[in-house]
């Protein structure tokens, strides 16, 4: 009984080293892609010209959504803290097309930096396993090229979402209890806004991978649509 004891301390704790490594790589990938625009605010002084200069792209408030395919997976244990790690009671999904879809208000700080605050959900399945997410909270929006080549890719964006997150994973046929929990979310994404009326709307093919994290559940997901926004400035 010890040794058993021994062997699911040992999973368990390898199973949360794999989950903080996971973590720890989306954020040094968010903070490597949105580098650029954060060292461009950082060098605007109080007094620089350029914040008193008249937006080109986007200025006020952004309202927003952006969804699409979704295609993913969904691994864990039920929610017991005598079963997380232990190898008998680990369920995972495989791969499961589904949906995900998010709504956002944001503000833009400049031409070059929007934020705000979203809320999304999702929802994968198969024949043999469904899982759901829901998630919400902090918006970041960069354009990382906008001094870079004019003016093809002034309207390249990427997109990092951080907050909380909910998830579920649950069989539909055999016997698995099914694994949920509620924790942390964090999101990447990649944009290119397309401008046909020129002002005030834009449609944008949008990729995004989003990662919801808990101590019983692990869900990961590419989404593959568009992002349309409204704008109250140019």
């Amino acid at each position: 009984m010890l040794r058993g004891r021994a062997e699911r301390r040992n999973s368990t704790a390898t199973y949360d080293s794999a989950k903080t490594d996971a973590v720890k790589g989306l954020l040094y990938a968010a903070l490597f892609a949105l580098s650029p625009a954060i060292a461009l605010a950082a060098d605007l002084g109080p007094n620089d010209e350029s914040l008193n200069a008249k937006p080109e792209r986007r200025s006020g408030l952004i309202f927003g959504t952006s969804g699409g395919f979704a295609l993913g997976t969904a691994s864990g244990y039920p929610n017991d803290a005598r079963k997380i790690g232990d190898p008998a009671y680990y369920g995972a999904g495989g791969a499961m097309p589904g949906y995900s879809v998010n709504f956002f208000v944001m503000g833009a700080l400049a031409d070059v930096f929007n934020f705000g605050l979203w809320f999304g959900k999702s929802s994968l399945s198969t024949g043999d396993w469904s899982s759901s997410g829901t998630a919400g909270g902090f918006r970041v929006e960069a354009y990382p090229l906008y001094s870079v080549w004019k003016p093809f890719l002034k309207d390249f964006g990427l997109s990092a979402q951080f907050g909380v997150g909910g998830a579920s994973l649950d069989a539909s046929r055999g016997v698995y209890e099914g694994s949920s929990g509620t924790q942390s979310f964090l999101g990447l994404g990649a944009f290119y806004e397309l401008r046909p009326f020129k002002r005030f709307f834009t449609i944008a093919p949008d990729v995004e991978l989003n990662y919801i994290t808990a101590r019983a559940i692990d869900r990961y997901w590419v989404q593959l649509g568009a992002r349309i926004a409204i704008t109250t400035g140019p």
